[in-house]
């Protein structure tokens, strides 16, 4: 059992740890996260503060995963996972439910996850989370207190370092779609085989004879011939339906905007 108790301590940590530092390498894109889940439940104003809590959560989530890591305080660690888990899956429970946003941002851009994929990967860790704090009593330190909280203390200097400096520069690690080096051509294009996204069109339609309506789908339309038959008319046209997510180019909505401050123009003026 106390092997158990490590495997899930140490297993924890390290989901902690890496998602930490996937989205410390980038806390401007944190914030924009942060800004978009702001948008989506209606706090435009709190955009204000969002760089903040990017940073705060960050450096937080990365310092609970170095404490069940490296056992350095496990108490306060397991405790710390289990609040943020306690946060976030039923946040990304209602996420994968309502579809406010269609990326949690749990890592950054170094892997995006769907909002279902998302909450399952929380139910588990949640679940692996309680058992550690019911089990932090067992862990064993073997280094003094206070060189336990000496290096926490360093590893919370070096995590906000590292943030500073991927903010002052470009992130270290780039996983964007627009990273220097990029062809920008070619990673809008969808490669020879890959599926793309799959759309319905539902028409309502009329027989002239009879007077009977019925809807019809864009494919059975064609597939069943019914444009051959002359006594059924269009009458209304919905709007095309997405029924199967295809292939996704990295880079699919690549837009070069000039403002309209700079070329006299009363609004900003699309030149892609």
């Amino acid at each position: 059992m106390k092997i158990v108790n490590i495997i899930l301590r140490i297993s924890v940590g390290a989901v902690f740890v890496f998602s930490g530092a996937v989205k410390a390498i980038d806390p401007v894109g944190s914030a924009i996260k942060f800004t978009d889940y702001f948008n989506a439940f209606g706090m435009p104003g709190a955009a204000s503060i969002a760089m903040l809590l990017a940073l705060i959560m960050n450096a937080t989530e990365f310092i609970v995963g170095i404490s069940l890591l490296f056992n350095l305080k496990p108490k306060l660690g397991s405790l710390g996972a289990l609040i943020f888990m306690s946060l976030f899956t039923p946040l990304t429970l209602y996420l994968a439910i309502a579809n406010p946003v269609t990326d949690c941002g749990c890592f950054g851009d170094a892997i995006k996850l769907s909002n279902w994929a998302t909450f399952n990967k929380n139910l588990i860790i949640t679940l692996a989370a309680i058992w550690v704090f019911i089990v932090r009593n067992k862990s064993t330190v073997a280094i003094s207190p206070k060189i336990q909280w000496g290096t926490i203390a360093i590893f919370i200097s070096v995590v906000f370092g590292f943030q500073w400096y991927n903010i002052a520069h470009l992130p270290i690690v780039d996983f964007r779609p627009y990273k220097i080096g990029t062809d920008i051509q070619k990673s809008m294009n969808i490669p020879e085989g890959a599926e793309p996204d799959k759309y319905l069109t539902y028409y309502t339609m009329k027989s002239s004879s009879t007077g009977q309506t019925k809807e019809v789908d864009s494919d059975a339309y064609i597939s069943e011939k019914i444009w051959e038959d002359t006594d059924w008319e269009i009458t209304e046209t919905g709007d095309p339906i997405l029924v199967q997510k295809g292939y996704t180019p990295p880079i699919h909505d690549f837009t070069i905007i000039v403002a309209a401050s700079s070329i006299g123009l009363p609004e900003n003026k699309d030149i892609t």
